[in-house]
């Protein structure tokens, strides 16, 4: 008989039940032991991927499984979205999970639902232009769901809950059920740990009147939003008391922080997470930095050449190999993220990586003719650190960029087309021609996240 919707996602909350005290321990691994997870799990990975994977068994063959360990792994070639699109049937290690049957799937989704009783099937936001396609078994789904909210966990023992003891969360982002966030809330919702999702894509008064009603405990989603919902937490529009803020998928640069603090006053954990994986970093709240999933995940950050960047330098791009995930391998898949690795031992005593907070995407860099490029830093430093601007978004245009923004409360946009002007200057950009729009609302991508810079390659023929 076939199990119901419901009876797997039973399974899926009994299964995190089980596995999270071990992996909030392993965040207190030591050095060795931490290595030993890794190697062991890389070889497991591997096994079942050259045995089972047509595609990785061509690319990997050769390797001595016996002896091969996460230092070993620049040897092997790199994995592009482009290589997982055109080879997916011959890289999945389940023949059923052709990518026609994938896509078809996700076509239908209406609600969250499970493919073939097991799998989890998820589309990244393409904001880079073409969107993944992710495929997660039932354990590694509930791995990248312990990736995400275990250092939450950790940071909320103690803190009290609601007086009949339970712990609401609700996420403002995705607004599909091939969205991970909107997945996840799905799946691990349950009547003592309650999950609610919000799209980030609805009005913020319809997502403040929401939040009101939920009264969440932990308050996850976009820093963008998470912004705006201070503002209003701070005029007293907005009558939420969380104990702990949980931001994703943008940068979550200082001036949003500081608003975000501003309003609640409690711990903010940055995540970076990935469809490819759950979480990859998250906020430590000791040393500071962002711990990676090294337990779960291998990150290399690269520069444009592949190779690993030193500490304090900022990557080109990273390579992220899932260690927990055996239905579509991913052995060091390109992410264009931009990282910057710390090093030493960080203060709180875990043997986990640390890098600075996320900076942004390599396909955010504008390039302009003479060679020039320029930074999303630019654009953080002028338009990100007005008080007053809750969102923006950045086109590049043939001799300067095209800005709109949404303000709470009252700007002169004069100067601040005069400030996003020096910025460029400065950058080397000669009589940069800067056009600014104040705007209601800035249409999010089908994930529901806001995608800041748009570069000259992906910009619309008709402005938006």
């Amino acid at each position: 008989m076939t199990a119901t919707y419901d009876e797997l996602r039973a399974r899926q909350q009994e299964r995190l039940g089980e596995l999270m005290p071990e992996m909030l321990s392993a965040i207190d691994l030591g050095h060795d032991q931490l290595a030993e997870v890794r190697r062991r799990r890389l070889r497991v990975l591997l096994g079942v991927t050259t045995t089972r994977s047509a595609w990785h068994a061509r690319r990997l063959a050769g390797l001595d499984l016996e002896t091969i360990s996460p230092d070993d792994l620049s040897s092997l070639p790199t994995m592009t979205k482009n290589d997982l699109l055109t080879n997916f049937d011959s890289i999945v290690t389940d023949a059923r999970l052709t990518r026609g049957r994938v896509e078809a799937h996700l076509t239908q989704l209406d609600s969250d639902r499970y493919l073939d009783g097991r799998f989890h099937a998820l589309a990244s936001g393409g904001s880079s232009g073409v969107r993944g396609i992710f495929v997660h078994d039932e354990d590694a789904f509930v791995y990248g769901q312990i990736s995400m909210i275990r250092f939450a966990e950790r940071a909320s023992s103690g803190r009290p809950s609601e007086p009949d003891g339970r712990w609401v969360t609700t996420v403002v982002a995705g607004d599909r059920a091939s969205h991970a966030s909107a997945a996840a809330a799905a799946t691990f919702d349950s009547e003592q740990r309650p999950m609610h999702s919000v799209p980030a894509t609805l009005p913020i008064d319809d997502i403040a009147a929401a939040l009101d009603v939920q009264q969440p405990n932990l308050l996850a989603g976009y820093p963008s939003v998470l912004a705006r919902l201070a503002r209003r937490a701070h005029s007293g529009d907005l009558t939420i008391r969380p104990k702990l803020i949980l931001s994703t998928a943008e940068p979550l640069t200082e001036p949003l922080e500081a608003t975000i603090r501003g309003a609640w006053g409690v711990p903010i954990l940055n995540v970076w997470g990935m469809s490819e994986c759950g979480a990859a970093a998250v906020t430590c709240l000791v040393g500071g930095g962002m711990h990676l999933s090294d337990d779960f995940t291998i990150i290399e950050p690269v520069d444009s050449a592949g190779r690993r960047v030193p500490d304090g330098a900022e990557s080109d791009k990273v390579l992220v190999t899932n260690l927990m995930s055996f239905a579509q391998p991913l052995i060091r898949y390109e992410v264009d993220d931009r990282v910057t690795p710390i090093g030493g031992p960080c203060p709180c005593g875990s043997a986990f990586g640390r890098i600075a907070a996320i900076s942004g995407r390599s396909s955010d860099v504008f390039s302009y003719p003479g060679n020039l490029t320029v930074h999303p830093v630019v654009f953080w430093s002028s338009l990100g650190q007005i008080p007053e601007i809750s969102e923006y978004q950045v086109y590049q245009t043939l001799a300067g960029v095209r800005a709109s923004v949404v303000v709470d409360g009252t700007v002169d946009p004069t100067a601040i087309t005069r400030r996003v002007e020096q910025g460029l200057r400065i950058a080397g950009l000669m009589d940069p021609i800067v056009e600014l729009s104040v705007v209601d609302r800035i249409a999010r991508g089908p994930a529901g996240k806001l995608r800041r810079f748009v570069p000259l390659a992906n910009v619309p023929t008709e402005w938006p």
